[in-house]
């Protein structure tokens, strides 16, 4: 394999590895390239405006101007949930921006050499970051149309002139594009990286305290109904007085690990500290059915194979059901530790799931 399809697979496996940040990454960046673009088409066109013969000018830009604000719009109201797809419209949203700048450099104005074009193929690439196939293919293709554009409107002479620039500007913009599409996707790894370390449990491999808390906050604020939950494993302790603190902290893997395979991706599931993890999933709004799924969670854990031994781990729950608006994370957390402290004090080994309603309050046996 050569350097250069070295570095495009590289890219390539990283961009697929953290498509989701960089989804969110071009999504800023085009938000921010709109604002600005409407900004400043604004000015020009205002400028020109003013400016004695400048009408056809004007009109150009002031086009520019409306449709810089329907993206605006478009993105606030519609493309405001940020997924893979948006990588797609960023391409559909740019494309008229590259369209009128070919029409200004070549139907637009017959009697020189193109500017405007040559400008846009060079910036507007690098705001979006992605695999360096998409965005070669891409810039190829717009500047195909422009040279077409080009032959059919200019003398031949001109559109020669047009033909060398872009071979000199497509090289450039490429060049400089694929040459800073490294540094752009390392940073949103080093940034996954970092957010991973200060979010991210580093024993367990689920969310920690501070992450944990910020997004079931996040969840409560938004008037989300679910099920809240402390769990705390019974006697563990013991664990690390009979077998070492190493299969303590396999013991506390595996939970996590339980956890994570019975509860939905978008559920909220961290180590508050020590033995003690919380869970908020949205999937629970009744006792009975999150009844049904607490019981399996007691099965998985009996009898768990670790290090070659059979390990049961029992555990008590308290937990609320958020079933009502304006619930705060110190609230059900305080409600839940309550109803947890009561099932330590009764035996251990159970749950007690109340309604933040106040509508019951019952022990469910595990």
């Amino acid at each position: 394999m050569t350097n250069n399809a070295q570095y495009k697979s590289s890219i390539t496996d990283k961009f697929n590895k953290h498509k989701e940040d960089i989804v969110k990454k071009n999504y800023i960046n085009m938000k921010n390239f709109v604002l600005g673009g409407m900004f400043l088409a604004g000015i020009i066109a205002l400028a020109a405006y003013f400016s004695y013969g400048a009408v056809p000018f004007f009109s150009n830009y002031f086009i520019l101007f409306l449709y810089f604000v329907a993206l605006n719009i478009l993105m606030v109201f519609y493309f405001n949930d940020m997924t893979e797809k948006h990588l797609i419209n960023i391409y559909l949203m740019i494309t008229p921006i590259f369209l009128m700048g070919i029409y200004m450099g070549t139907f637009g104005d017959t009697t020189g050499g193109a500017v405007t074009i040559f400008i846009l193929i060079c910036t507007i690439p690098m705001i979006i970051t992605d695999k360096p196939s998409h965005i070669t293919s891409y810039t190829l293709v717009i500047s195909c149309v422009f040279l077409i554009a080009s032959y059919i409107s200019k003398s031949h002479d001109i559109f020669m002139m047009d033909l060398i620039n872009a071979s000199i500007y497509i090289s450039i913009g490429l060049g400089v594009n694929l040459l800073t599409l490294s540094d752009r996707v390392n940073s949103v790894e080093e940034f996954q990286y970092m957010r991973e370390k200060a979010e991210i449990d580093h024993l367990t491999s689920i969310m920690n305290r501070g992450s944990g808390e910020k997004a079931v906050a996040s969840l409560l604020n938004k008037n989300q109904f679910g099920s809240f939950f402390i769990l705390d494993i019974d006697d563990f302790k013991s664990f690390n007085d009979t077998y070492g603190h190493d299969l303590g902290d396999k013991v506390l893997k595996k939970v996590a690990e339980k956890l994570s395979d019975l509860f939905d991706n978008k559920d909220i599931i961290c180590r508050m500290g020590g033995d003690e993890f919380v869970v908020f999933s949205l999937q629970y709004t009744n006792q009975k059915t999150l009844e049904s799924t607490l019981h399996r969670l007691k099965k998985n854990l009996e009898s768990v194979l670790i290090d070659s031994k059979k390990i049961n781990i029992k555990i008590s729950i308290g937990g609320v059901i958020c079933d009502q608006n304006n619930c705060t994370f110190k609230q059900v957390y305080n409600i839940s530790d309550t109803n947890l402290y009561n099932i330590k004090n009764s035996g251990k080994n159970n749950c007690c799931i109340s309604y933040i309603s106040g509508i019951s309050k019952n022990s469910i046996t595990l």
